[in-house]
């Protein structure tokens, strides 16, 4: 969320009209403190107190592993993915959304790491997650650290917002992203699933409706084991029943048995 929230910065301080005979102040990168309004108890909501949709959906059927939730904020994200199994790393810059999520996961009695740390800052490593998470995070300098970081058949989820959007709201212009320039960033990725799609954004619910671009990316072609029957997750050597036929599920798929 290190740029994420500048919008509101130039809200606070910017709104007024300027001198055109004057070049414009420009504003410092917003800092922890910039950040409590959106955290304080009682504060008008800023954003979805709910984990990501997107989210949900790509890990629906994916076994748990390592997972990093980059800009943590509160961790929406985080405690439902280490509620479900998965053991997750967090980091934010805002320190008050970060202790809110360890309170919350000592409430719920789940593991969570939770760090204090810009982005900057933090060690991606090598081949370490298993998961990639940023929503409404801004990440183009992060890229070349995030990668390497991801193990092989290791996804990315991302959840941000169209450039367009500029046009209904306050944004920074590389907390946005073009036509098609995520599946340019992760060309070299297998993509399993794009959007774009006008929804209600997870950050900034005031808005009723926003451009965004969902991508969910993998590192390499890994098949991971088993089959998905009907919405279950199904297990390889699992049998159903489909009408008259039995099926077994095999490394290929479903495969039909017998007669």
């Amino acid at each position: 969320m290190k740029n994420w929230l500048s919008f509101l910065l130039f809200v606070a301080v910017g709104v007024h009209a300027q001198d055109a005979s004057k070049p414009a102040v420009p504003q410092p990168e917003p800092g922890a403190a910039d950040y409590y309004g959106a955290y304080a108890p009682g504060a008008e909501p800023q954003f979805n107190r709910s984990p990501n949709a997107f989210l949900i959906e790509c890990v629906r059927n994916r076994r748990p592993g390592k997972a990093l939730d980059v800009g943590m904020g509160s961790g929406r994200n985080s405690l439902y993915l280490a509620s479900h199994g998965w053991d997750v790393t967090g980091f934010d810059i805002a320190d008050v959304g970060v202790a809110q999520a360890r309170h919350r996961a000592k409430k719920l009695g789940v593991k969570l790491n939770a760090i204090v740390k810009s982005d900057a800052d933090f060690d991606f490593g090598t081949k370490q997650w298993d998961l990639i998470v940023l929503t409404c995070q801004p990440f183009r300098e992060l890229l070349a650290k995030m990668k390497p970081s991801l193990r092989d058949g290791g996804i990315i989820v991302i959840e941000n917002f169209h450039r367009d959007t500029m046009r209904d709201r306050l944004l920074d212009e590389d907390a946005t992203y073009g036509n098609n320039e995520l599946l340019r960033l992760f060309s070299d990725f297998r993509i399993l699933r794009y959007e774009d799609i006008v929804a209600r954004p997870d950050w900034g619910i005031e808005f009723p409706k926003n451009r965004l671009v969902p991508l969910e990316a993998q590192n390499g072609d890994i098949q991971h084991p088993g089959c998905d029957w009907k919405g279950v997750a199904k297990p390889t050597a699992a049998t159903v029943r489909w009408g008259v036929m039995s099926l077994v599920c095999t490394d290929a798929g479903w495969v039909r048995v017998g007669k």
